[in-house]
Protein backbone atom coordinates (compact mmCIF):
# COMPACT_ATOMS: atom_id res chain seq x y z
CA UNK A 1 0.00 0.00 0.00
CA UNK A 2 1.31 3.44 -0.84
CA UNK A 3 2.04 5.60 2.15
CA UNK A 4 0.86 8.78 0.44
CA UNK A 5 -0.79 9.73 -2.84
CA UNK A 6 2.54 11.22 -3.90
CA UNK A 7 4.11 7.75 -3.89
CA UNK A 8 1.86 6.70 -6.78
CA UNK A 9 3.71 9.14 -9.05
CA UNK A 10 7.25 8.14 -8.09
CA UNK A 11 9.36 6.28 -10.66
CA UNK A 12 9.48 2.49 -10.58
CA UNK A 13 11.56 -0.16 -12.32
CA UNK A 14 9.96 -2.85 -14.47
CA UNK A 15 10.38 -6.54 -13.69
CA UNK A 16 12.58 -7.14 -16.74
CA UNK A 17 14.80 -4.17 -15.90
CA UNK A 18 15.21 -5.43 -12.35
CA UNK A 19 16.26 -8.88 -13.57
CA UNK A 20 18.69 -7.44 -16.12
CA UNK A 21 20.23 -4.91 -13.74
CA UNK A 22 20.67 -7.18 -10.74
CA UNK A 23 21.38 -10.64 -12.14
CA UNK A 24 25.01 -9.84 -12.91
CA UNK A 25 25.75 -8.61 -9.39
CA UNK A 26 23.90 -11.14 -7.26
CA UNK A 27 25.64 -14.06 -5.55
CA UNK A 28 24.65 -17.34 -7.17
CA UNK A 29 22.45 -19.46 -4.88
CA UNK A 30 21.51 -16.58 -2.57
CA UNK A 31 17.98 -15.63 -1.62
CA UNK A 32 18.24 -12.59 -3.89
CA UNK A 33 19.21 -14.89 -6.79
CA UNK A 34 16.19 -17.12 -6.19
CA UNK A 35 13.83 -14.15 -5.90
CA UNK A 36 15.05 -12.81 -9.25
CA UNK A 37 14.30 -16.20 -10.80
CA UNK A 38 10.86 -16.17 -9.15
CA UNK A 39 10.20 -12.75 -10.69
CA UNK A 40 11.22 -14.14 -14.08
CA UNK A 41 8.92 -17.12 -13.70
CA UNK A 42 6.07 -14.83 -12.66
CA UNK A 43 6.68 -12.65 -15.71
CA UNK A 44 6.64 -15.75 -17.94
CA UNK A 45 3.37 -17.02 -16.40
CA UNK A 46 1.64 -13.65 -16.81
CA UNK A 47 2.80 -13.42 -20.45
CA UNK A 48 1.72 -16.99 -21.14
CA UNK A 49 -1.76 -16.42 -19.66
CA UNK A 50 -2.29 -13.22 -21.64
CA UNK A 51 -1.24 -14.97 -24.86
CA UNK A 52 -3.42 -17.97 -24.07
CA UNK A 53 -6.44 -15.73 -23.48
CA UNK A 54 -5.81 -13.95 -26.78
CA UNK A 55 -5.54 -17.17 -28.74
CA UNK A 56 -8.68 -18.58 -27.13
CA UNK A 57 -10.59 -15.38 -27.93
CA UNK A 58 -9.33 -15.41 -31.53
CA UNK A 59 -10.30 -19.04 -32.17
CA UNK A 60 -13.63 -18.79 -30.37
CA UNK A 61 -14.65 -15.77 -32.43
CA UNK A 62 -13.72 -17.58 -35.65
CA UNK A 63 -15.56 -20.73 -34.57
CA UNK A 64 -18.69 -18.72 -33.81
CA UNK A 65 -18.72 -17.39 -37.35
CA UNK A 66 -17.82 -13.85 -36.41
CA UNK A 67 -15.20 -11.94 -38.27
CA UNK A 68 -12.35 -11.44 -35.87
CA UNK A 69 -9.66 -8.82 -36.15
CA UNK A 70 -7.49 -11.06 -38.35
CA UNK A 71 -10.00 -12.51 -40.78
Amino acid sequence: MPLTLDSLMRPVRTMTATIAAEMGEVAQGSTHFHVLFAVGILLFVITFLVNLAGVRWLFSSRRAGQNGCFS
